[in-house]
C-alpha cells in the first residue's frame, strides 16, 4: 500500500493499522481481494491509544493538508495550547464523534483544538473542568 499504514504482526498473524499513517484513501478496501476491510472513518479505540501513550494536557484535531502556520500557532497561544501538544491528523475533522471528544478529555487531554482545512482559526476549543 502506498502510505504503509497496514503491517503483519508477525507473532498473531493479525493485521494492524497505524492510524498515523492512515490516509483513509481507501485503496486498501478497493485492493483486498475478500472484501476483509471494511472503511470505518473512526475507530475510537485507535485515538484513545494513541493519546493515552502520548500523555500530553493538549490536543490538536488537524484536517490532513492543512499547515500549522505562525499565525495559526499564534492563535493556539491565545488558547493556552503551546508547542507541546498532541497533533492528530486527520482525514475530516467533521467527523469526529463528539462522545470521542467527551472521552478524551474523561483521559486527561485538558485542551482540545480543531483546525479544519477551511480556516486558519481554532475552531473548537474544550476544557476539562
Amino acid at each position: 500500500m502506498p502510505f504503509e499504514a497496514i503491517s503483519l504482526d508477525k507473532e498473531n498473524g493479525n493485521l494492524m493499522l497505524d492510524i498515523e499513517k492512515c490516509q483513509v484513501c481507501s485503496i486498501c478496501f478497493s485492493a483486498c481481494p475478500s472484501s476483509s476491510i471494511e472503511l470505518v472513518y473512526y475507530k475510537t479505540t485507535l485515538f484513545t491509544d494513541y493519546i493515552k501513550k502520548m500523555r500530553k494536557d493538549n490536543l490538536v484535531l488537524i484536517c490532513k493538508g492543512t499547515v500549522i502556520r505562525t499565525e495559526i500557532r499564534e492563535n493556539l497561544k491565545k488558547h493556552r495550547i503551546e508547542d507541546d501538544f498532541i497533533p492528530l491528523y486527520v482525514p475530516c475533522v467533521g467527523r469526529i464523534p463528539p462522545e470521542l471528544l467527551l472521552e478524551l478529555l474523561a483521559l486527561g487531554v485538558r485542551r482540545v483544538a480543531v483546525l479544519s482545512a477551511m480556516r486558519i482559526n481554532v475552531d473548537l476549543k474544550l476544557e476539562a473542568m
